[in-house]
């Protein structure tokens, strides 16, 4: 009997993802070029500036993605080291933490956000 290797994604099943993820990027950027055309964004500047920097993010954050399936780093947790469960992967393909660690992270981001007054009173 043949072992498999389970640590790294199939080739074919990674190809998939890298035209999923292109797929995703070029449909960003067409976003991101509404939102920046006078004519066809928000005319509300916060709320253009918002959407500007969300999709920005997303597309760094799949760009991202499509480097770490280039360094075959892909699928891997960025803070431990750990697989990245399948299931979460194919639902968020720039999926960079394990669920562990992205509740971690989540956590320590929401700590930061909240204003130091409510940090002192446990809120």
């Amino acid at each position: 009997m043949r072992s498999r290797q389970v640590d790294a994604p199939v080739p074919d099943r990674l190809d998939r993802v890298r035209g999923r993820l292109e797929a995703e990027r070029e449909a960003l950027l067409a976003e991101l070029r509404c939102v920046l055309d006078p004519g066809c964004a928000p005319t509300d500047l916060d709320s253009r500036d918002a959407l500007e920097a969300a999709l920005r993010s997303a597309v760094r954050e799949v760009e991202d993605a499509l480097d770490r399936i280039g360094r075959g780093t892909f699928g891997r947790c960025e803070d431990c080291g750990e697989r990245i469960d399948p299931a979460r992967l194919r639902a968020l393909p720039r999926a960079r933490r394990c669920l562990s660690c992205q509740l971690r992270e989540d956590e320590r981001s929401e700590t930061r956000r909240l204003p130091r007054s409510r940090l002192e009173h446990g809120a």
